[in-house]
């Protein structure tokens, strides 16, 4: 269910859309919405790259799972706002680490390098 492969509205005819939709409880009125459509790709794309497979089952079990876990008796728009800012956030969190090791990196690299002085060879001075 990658929208960003379908162009225009080509995302309210794609099953998988509806059937990500129908698993968390999203109305038929919703579901039109291109905001909605984009929060369903997120979600349903961070949960594949959470559970390491593109199987459709792996996936939607990772949706329960994460709803379970974070204890949502909601369904719907309601749920899906929910698992978006969770999701957001999770991606921002990892983000923000990502660039605090970088920063690392790049204190613990000294500023001036070093030039280590060329090797003569004793050997080649004495035969001469």
């Amino acid at each position: 269910m990658d929208k960003s492969n379908l162009l225009g509205d080509a995302w309210r005819y794609d099953p998988e859309y509806h059937k990500v939709a129908d698993f968390l409880g999203v109305n038929k009125y919703d579901r039109e919405d291109s905001s909605m459509a984009e929060k369903l790709d997120l979600i349903y794309s961070w949960a594949q790259i959470q559970n390491k497979g593109t199987s459709k089952q792996d996936v939607m079990w990772a949706l329960f799972n994460l709803k379970k876990e974070l204890g949502l008796p909601v369904q719907g728009k309601l749920l899906v706002d929910e698992l978006n800012q969770y999701v957001r956030l999770q991606m921002d969190s990892k983000r923000s680490k990502e660039i605090e090791q970088e920063k690392k990196d790049k204190r613990l690299e000294p500023k001036v390098k070093k030039e280590e002085p060329e090797e003569i060879d004793v050997k080649e001075e004495h035969e001469q």
